[in-house]
Order: C-alpha cells, then structure tokens, then sequence
C-alpha cells in the first residue's frame, strides 16, 4: 500500500547494510532537490525504512516532511531483508553503447552527477570470497553524519563514505 507519511514517523532501519560516500550522498540530496521524489521509501508498518535509508536522511536535512512511502508487511525477518535486498538490487546491465548513443543526444546532462555499475552483477552467495570488513567503528544511519576514510579489503581503493 503507497501513501503519504510525515517523516517523524519514520524510523532508520538499525541493521542496514548499505552506506554511501560524502559525494554520492551529496548527488543524492541534489537530485531531490532537482526531481523531489518520485521513488517510495518502503517500510514496515511500525515505519521501519527497509528501502531508503539514505534518502529519509537527505529528506530529514532538505527540511521535507512528508514523504511517500509504501508499506510492506513481511512475514517474519528474513523476509524483511530479502525486500530491502530486492530494493536495492542490481537488475540488468547498462549497454555501455547504447547508453553512450543515448546521452550523446543530450549535451546538458552532467554526466558526472551519475555514477554507474557497468560491471556485472554478483550473487550475494559469493560474498564468502570477500575479506570481511570490520565495521564495528561505523556508526549507524541514527548516528551524527561526518566524514569517514576506508579501505575497501577487496580492491583496495580508499572510499570517503558518509557516516
């Protein structure tokens, strides 16, 4: 069910997973300035955000306070991450020429304010092969946003993210 909310309702979901760079969450707040929303953040119906966590906060500072949510109603907890992981999932694949063809036709788009996966989608049963990553100094979505350094354990490129 989609409807409105006013956003004191909400409630940032303690166990995401995701985070976001200060850049990106810097796009992110400029696209919603842009394009407001046009995406629901999806929720539990005690407002728990499964689905756009970093969107409530972006709309929490731009001062926004109603927002379209749509209200799912998982079964037990599993089922409450597997709807967060279909949230935010990869599906499909950009095809880097036809997407090149595409925004050649339109020279006023900053190219730059987008990022992009042009690689292949993994599934999540290959994480095992990933180093794990300590994060037990990263604060959660609740907690005071700043700035932090990281080193990814598997490509190991440092990434500013925002926490």
């Amino acid at each position: 069910m989609e409807t409105m909310w006013s956003i004191d309702k909400l409630k940032f979901w303690d166990e995401n997973p995701r985070i976001i760079s200060n850049d990106e969450y810097q796009l992110l707040k400029k696209k919603i300035e842009r394009f407001g929303q046009f995406k629901p953040i999806i929720i539990k119906e005690d407002g728990t955000v499964l689905g756009g966590n970093m969107r409530l906060r972006a709309y929490q500072e731009l001062g926004i306070e109603k927002v379209w949510v749509s209200i799912v109603h998982p079964k037990d907890e599993a089922e409450a991450i597997e709807i967060a992981l279909t949230d935010n999932e990869l599906a499909g694949r950009w095809v880097p020429d036809l997407l090149t063809d595409l925004l050649s036709n339109f020279p006023t788009i900053e190219l730059n304010d987008y990022k992009l996966d042009l690689g292949k989608a993994e599934p999540l049963d290959k994480l095992s092969a990933i180093p794990p990553v300590d994060l037990s100094d990263v604060p959660t979505a609740t907690d005071v946003v700043k700035e932090k350094e990281m080193i990814c354990p598997h490509c190991g490129k440092t990434i500013h993210i925002v926490v």
